[in-house]
């Protein structure tokens, strides 16, 4: 007897199968993702257009306060020069304050400059003056978590009616700054200064402004100088507010010499490579950079490394190279450092090989980078004597054990990368003349093992035998020793007679010593 199948309905019932769930999880994933990102960009763009017509608003609003202001009196064209470039002057509330509308901040800053050759030219260019000027007024407006997003700025020329026209005895200063590309830089804080006077302006479109100034009468008139002072902004010498002399300005006179090259301050990150060198090993040395376009003598300057990895900061926008130590290489890497900018260059290092001989037995030998003297500080590397890696750069070297404590070694050895140096330790000997010679044998014990007294105290045995009186001569590890007489005890100090010391002598490293004993029992 046959049985009907269970699929009565045929395969188009049939159940999913996993691979089909799993294409169709990912392709909803993708879909949705395509979804969020959409919608996310359209809230941040949405967000950012509201901000700006927002500041546009603040914007129009505050070329409003200045027209106004202008033409409320023959006064009104000169308070708003001498003010000069100001944030803030219309706030909501405290005067000076951000202007908060929707829970976001805004900062307004505003500044006027005359068109003083009444040209189409920029006075930067030079000129003569006009006797009716008209007054370039430029208004910029910024907010927190702008990104890309520029600032809004609006700008408006104002004229003065006729016969009110500015005073003979005013004269301008005409500041041009560029950018690292050596096109305008507007936008840019200028301040000129004298003893007595300071004012300001800001830069416009074509990277000029133009700043009244007051001088004294009389030929020589007064010396102005130039300052420009906005954050996050350098000269090629890296100076964050950079200054100029102008020179003596007399009445009547536009004075337009000054260009200064000003941009955002780039960074530089470095990274030593080679050798599997890790931070103790190039902690303390030197790393020099090289600037192509500079301001001085010179484009190359060293840094001090505190480990593998170092940024530089507040650096002119321009290519740097970077090498080693401060002989520079046939070649090195280099990078080109953008305004605002950080670049990044891993700079090779080929380590310096070398051997010592003739160092004290029994020692542990160290190498130390200058003004490191501490055998226990970081500076201070073990090295294997019959043959060593470090890297470039002047070491000296110590040796270190339980007898002899720190004893300084050779010093300001210079070690070449992937040169081989062999390093000799000078042997240093102490003579010790006029000593008694009826009370045993001269001993010498280092100034760690011992307090000012005759027999070491720790470790045992760190006794260290001269030979007899009155004259005997041995050689040590530099350092400080306490010299003593006593009895022979087997090899040692004898611990239960009396002994007569000379003190702390000192025996510098790879020199011949010669000191003349002091203590009880001295010969004539």
């Amino acid at each position: 007897m046959k049985f009907p199948s269970s699929d009565v309905h045929g395969p188009r019932d049939r159940g999913t199968s996993l691979i089909e769930v799993v294409v169709a999880v990912v392709l909803f994933g993708i879909l949705t993702s395509t979804v969020l990102a959409i919608v996310l960009q359209t809230q941040a763009s949405t967000v950012n257009n509201r901000a700006r017509v927002a500041a546009s608003n603040l914007a129009a609003r505050e070329v409003d306060y200045v027209r106004e202001q202008f033409m409320k009196s023959e006064q009104g064209p000169l308070d708003l020069m001498t003010a000069g470039t100001v944030i803030n002057p219309h706030s909501f509330g405290a005067a000076g304050s951000a202007l908060v509308v929707d829970g976001k901040p805004y900062t307004v800053k505003r500044s006027v400059a005359w068109n003083v050759t009444g040209s189409a030219a920029s006075a930067c260019e030079g000129g003569s003056l006009v006797k009716y000027p008209t007054m370039n007024v430029r208004v910029e407006v910024t907010w927190p978590s702008m990104g890309q997003t520029k600032p809004v700025v609006n700008t408006t020329n104002l004229a003065p009616p006729k016969g009110v026209g500015l005073s003979t005895t005013t004269s301008y200063v005409a500041v041009k700054v560029t950018n690292a590309a050596g096109g305008p830089n507007p936008g840019r804080t200028v301040t000129v200064f004298s003893t007595g006077e300071s004012r300001s302006g800001t830069t416009d479109d074509a990277g000029c402004a133009v700043v009244e100034v007051r001088p004294k009468t009389g030929a020589t008139g007064t010396s102005y100088s130039v300052r420009l002072s906005d954050p996050g902004h350098v000269d090629m010498a890296g100076n964050a507010a950079p200054t100029r002399l102008v020179g003596n300005v007399t009445q009547g006179q536009l004075n337009s010499s000054i260009d200064m090259a000003y941009d955002r301050a780039a960074s530089l990150q470095l990274t030593v490579v080679g050798g599997d060198v890790v931070d103790a090993d190039v902690a303390g040395s030197s790393l020099s950079v090289y600037q192509s376009v500079f301001q001085g003598s010179s484009g190359l300057t060293s840094h001090v490394l505190s480990g593998v990895r170092t940024t530089i900061g507040g650096l002119w926008p321009t290519t740097y190279g970077a090498f080693y130590g401060t002989t520079a290489p046939s070649s090195y890497p280099s990078v080109v450092l953008t305004p605002g900018g950080t670049g990044r260059l891993d700079v090779p290092i080929i380590l310096a090989q070398g051997s010592i001989t003739g160092a004290p037995a029994g020692t542990t030998i160290l190498a130390m980078r200058p003004g490191v003297t501490d055998c226990a500080a970081p500076g201070a590397i073990a090295v294997d004597p019959a043959g060593f890696e470090l890297v470039p750069g002047s070491w000296s070297f110590a040796a270190q054990s339980d007898l002899v404590g720190c004893s300084p070694g050779p010093a300001a050895v210079s070690l070449s990368a992937g040169g081989a140096t062999e390093v000799v330790w000078k042997p240093s000997t102490l003579t010790i003349t006029k000593a008694p010679a009826d009370q045993g044998p001269l001993w010498a014990v280092p100034a760690h093992a011992a307090d000012d007294a005759c027999l070491p105290a720790d470790p045992e045995g760190a006794a260290v035998i001269i030979g007899a009186g009155p004259t005997a001569t041995v050689t040590l590890p530099a350092g400080d020793w306490y010299v003593f007489a006593a009895q022979d005890a087997g090899g040692r100090p004898a611990t239960d007679q009396p002994c007569s010391s000379t003190g702390l002598v000192a025996v510098p490293y790879g020199a011949d010593t010669t000191f003349t004993w002091t203590g009880p029992g001295a010969q004539p």
